[in-house]
């Protein structure tokens, strides 16, 4: 398992760009990162080999090409069976993205397997990720603002009620 100083060395975040960008690299047989909750969108994109991850009870297991969603409010953990896994993450605020959709407590699908439009927008940042050449983090905000209006208009499950949203968020506190 990463160290926490190797793990908070590849997180890009400033005010500029308000998102969380980093890899996993994981080759051990480790829960490498432990069951937490947070009011973030968190995006995991198997770039290499396979993964599972918990979300609440159910287990995930996400191969190359796919992308995990784990949704505002909802518990989540990721295990690694000892053979190397390699995993593009991206957490943010909707908030930041769109005032629009955030007010509307937006449920995505949780596994999306073979998507083109989403592996194009993941090869593009995920390159811009690892070249930081000057500009990536515009690129990276515009290849974000396409990925969540797909996500919206494809794999949108639910929209849930204020009411609704309130109740899920004290069921986890």
């Amino acid at each position: 398992m990463q160290s926490l100083e190797l793990y908070e060395q590849k997180i890009i975040s400033d005010s500029e760009f308000p998102v969380q960008m980093f890899v996993n690299d994981v080759g051990k047989k480790v829960w490498y990162f432990t069951q937490h909750w947070h009011e973030h969108i968190e995006l995991h994109y198997v770039l290499e080999g396979k993964t599972t991850l918990r979300l609440g009870q159910r287990e995930i297991l996400a191969g190359e090409g796919n992308l995990v969603v784990v949704n505002s409010n909802e518990l989540h953990a990721g295990y690694c069976d000892g053979s190397l896994v390699r995993v593009m993450v991206i957490i943010f605020e909707m908030e930041d993205f769109s005032k629009e959709l955030a007010g509307k407590n937006i449920i995505f699908q949780r596994l999306i397997e073979k998507d083109e439009v989403i592996d194009g927008i993941m090869s593009v940042i995920h390159r811009e990720y690892l070249e930081r050449k000057i500009g990536y983090h515009l690129v990276c905000r515009g290849e974000l603002l396409r990925l969540i209006a797909h996500l919206v208009r494809e794999y949108a499950e639910e929209i849930l009620t204020e009411s609704e949203s309130g109740k899920r968020k004290k069921r986890l506190e």
